[in-house]
């Protein structure tokens, strides 16, 4: 089967022979051809996303800001939004009904939200924000616009890793060992399920609804423990998804923990018997209400850094980041139980590209993957593995990436700036920083919890 390609009407080639400086508004950087990584990605483990530093300190050739390396495929360059000196940028998902982006700093212990300016244009490559509106003795409408319109955050007492929305005013947030809703209007908060946290060694990481309305949540170790990480599916009518899952590469076979949820059997009482759970009722807005914290279903183990994860438009196949690995994997996809099946590699990251981290999906099936250590966003099509397109930030750790707007056409990029006083702050003190493009495409709209999408 043919498989669209990603159209760009503004494509243009970064050449690969000598190294091209490019002056920005906020910054000059340089493309160089290339810089090493680590030599063994099946065994390497890049170093827990809790440290950043640590990753810019032990990664070779990324120790002096000389920039991205060259490349062949189209590529544009992103620009400042939001300056935001995140130790790690993660989760950026765009809330339709908000039209709002939320995005989290894990160590930050922070939610926030960016509104853009209804007025708003945004093109790659400009290092501007264009308001529209022509200043004073001017003959162009090419105005910078230095502060967001609307800006608000939200603290937690642990590390958060991942938003996802429910409706209007609420959404679900991923808090180290556990699963919470918040409204944002009211700030009040309600925890919906509980994760294990391996005594405090392991914490959770990326995740995002399915078509279904359940929510996939991974977890990693602190230390970036090969193996100690697990992908959970949390489904909200309180039945955990899928009885059985195929087993993916070796070490993930996980249907023994899910097993005893056979028929939706699930919530087994203290009295060890198990009991039938129906989807519980939800209140006036459509939101959940829960007579006892939710179960999380194992869907992998063994995992080491769980990270982006996004389903296929006919629903049938989720693609999914293990980062150590440089690998997305393809799953086969039951919308109805949730029940999973490895299917194979859909995408090999390369070396000099660093590691796959958040990612998202375009209308054209397309994968849009953060890349840590790669210095922004890479394209490739899954069904050939074939990298169509990049989009370059001014500095290494791109985290995650989420298209947004009225129209779904711009693509929002989080990046990782370590501690204030940290070296690769010093070298790149954009990183942490919200970056913007439109690279010519579209994105789907997020799926939302407790809701068939």
């Amino acid at each position: 089967m043919t498989t669209p390609q990603l159209s760009h009407p503004m494509r243009r080639t970064i050449p690969s022979p000598a190294a091209v400086a490019i002056t920005l508004s906020w910054t000059v950087f340089t493309l160089t051809p290339s810089f090493a990584v680590a030599e063994t990605p099946e065994t390497t483990v890049r170093p827990g996303k809790t440290s950043p530093e640590a990753m810019y300190r032990e990664t070779p050739g990324v120790h002096t800001p000389a920039g991205p390396p060259a490349t062949t495929v189209p590529a544009d360059t992103a620009q400042l939004l939001f300056r935001a000196a995140a130790s790690t940028g993660e989760g950026a998902i765009w809330h339709p009904g908000r039209r709002s982006l939320l995005w989290v700093d894990i160590e930050g212990k922070t939610l926030h939200e960016y509104v853009p300016p209804a007025f708003g244009k945004v093109s790659c490559g400009t290092g501007e924000l264009m308001s529209g509106t022509k200043p004073a003795g001017s003959d162009t409408l090419r105005t910078v616009m230095t502060v967001p319109s609307v800006t608000r955050r939200w603290t937690f007492d642990r590390m958060v890793s991942t938003v996802v929305p429910e409706t209007d005013s609420t959404v679900i947030v991923a808090v180290q060992n556990r699963v919470e809703r918040i409204d944002l209007n009211s700030d009040t908060r309600e925890v919906l399920a509980r994760i294990d946290d391996r005594n405090g060694s392991v914490r959770t990481n990326d995740g995002k609804c399915d078509p279904a309305g359940r929510l996939w949540l991974g977890t990693m170790a602190f230390a970036g423990t090969p193996g100690a990480g697990t992908l959970y599916c949390l489904d909200p009518t309180g039945i955990p998804a899928g009885t059985r899952d195929l087993s993916g590469p070796a070490g993930q076979n996980t249907s023994e923990p899910t097993a005893r949820y056979a028929a939706g059997q699930t919530r087994e009482p203290a009295s060890g018997t198990t009991t039938q759970n129906p989807p519980e009722p939800a209140g006036p807005n459509g939101i959940l209400r829960t007579s006892a914290p939710l179960i999380p279903s194992v869907k992998l183990g063994s995992v080491t850094i769980s990270n982006g994860i996004v389903w296929s438009a006919d629903r049938r196949t989720m693609y999914y980041v293990d980062t150590p690995t440089r690998r997305v994997s393809r799953y086969r996809y039951d919308d109805s139980t949730g029940a999973i099946a490895y299917e194979g590699i859909a995408v090999q990251i390369p070396e000099e590209m660093g590691f796959p981290d958040g990612m998202t999906i375009d209308r054209c099936g397309n994968l849009w993957i953060a890349l840590w250590g790669g210095y922004g966003v890479g394209c490739w099509n899954p069904h050939s593995g074939e990298l169509l397109h990049r989009i370059f930030v001014p500095c290494p750790n791109a985290a995650s990436c989420a298209f947004g707007g009225e129209n779904l056409d711009t693509l929002y990029i989080t990046t990782a700036g370590g501690t204030p006083d940290s070296r690769l702050r010093q070298d790149y003190p954009l990183s942490g920083s919200l970056f913007v493009c439109k690279p010519g495409v579209y994105g789907v709209k997020a799926c939302f919890f407790y809701k068939k999408n």
